[in-house]
């Protein structure tokens, strides 16, 4: 089976579908000049203009996803950027409890699909939780810089492990209003993101680090002189 120089990421949202054009695809393509980095917006339903809405409310369409990602393209990399915050806990015939950490998660997925070129992934805990590796990335915003850190105080320094009473993002949203601004997960995350750069993230967030050198490891096999 030749090999197709491309990794395709199944994301749940149109912030993370910016994420990776603009802060993961250029990172891993810095290391592979000719591999292709796809984000593809899982579809869960259509606005009214027709237009793919995001968002995983059932393991079904993940499996579809998936499996039909998988088969189109069985010589590429197929792996997943979704929230563990908030996953379905049914996936296949298993129902998850709370003893079963992300990394159960994600093997539970890898065996219900069942394709050697799947590398599950699930955002430790939700992507906000990337932009918890530089608080100072926000300054502009007069005191959200301090109350990040006493929230990272609260865990130990360790991005990921934000999660309990509430959620990265809706901790974002509320220190943005105390401090009188609004957070817009697109506009601000994205441009946040950027500022803060991919290494920083990877420095502070050792599950994200682990699939991001997983996936440069996997694309090592490419044959670059072959034809796509």
């Amino acid at each position: 089976m030749n090999a197709e120089s491309a990794v395709y990421i199944s994301v749940e949202g149109e912030t993370e579908v910016d994420f990776v054009k603009l802060v993961l695809g250029p990172y891993l393509t810095d290391i592979n000049e000719n591999l292709r980095v796809v984000p593809i917006l899982i579809e869960t339903s259509k606005d009214e203009y027709g237009k793919k809405r995001g968002g995983i409310s059932n393991y079904g369409m993940v499996r579809k996803e998936l499996l039909k990602l998988c088969n189109q393209h069985p010589g590429a990399i197929i792996t997943t950027m979704y929230d563990a915050y908030g996953f379905p806990n049914t996936i296949g015939a298993r129902n998850i409890g709370q003893g079963c950490d992300v990394r159960c998660r994600e093997r539970a997925i890898y065996d219900d699909i069942d394709r050697s070129n799947l590398i599950p992934h699930l955002m430790k805990y939700e992507f906000e939780s990337l932009l918890f590796a530089e608080p100072d990335a926000f300054e502009r915003y007069s005191g959200v810089t301090d109350s990040m850190k006493q929230t990272l105080r609260k865990f130990n320094d360790e991005p990921e492990l934000i999660n309990t009473e509430s959620s990265p993002s809706h901790r974002l949203v509320d220190t943005f209003h105390k401090h009188g601004y609004d957070y817009h997960k697109r506009r601000i995350g994205i441009t946040i993101a950027k500022d803060i750069g991919i290494l920083a993230m990877m420095d502070r967030c050792p599950h994200f680090n682990e699939w991001v050198h997983r996936i440069a490891d996997e694309c090592s096999r490419f044959d670059y002189n072959q034809p796509t």
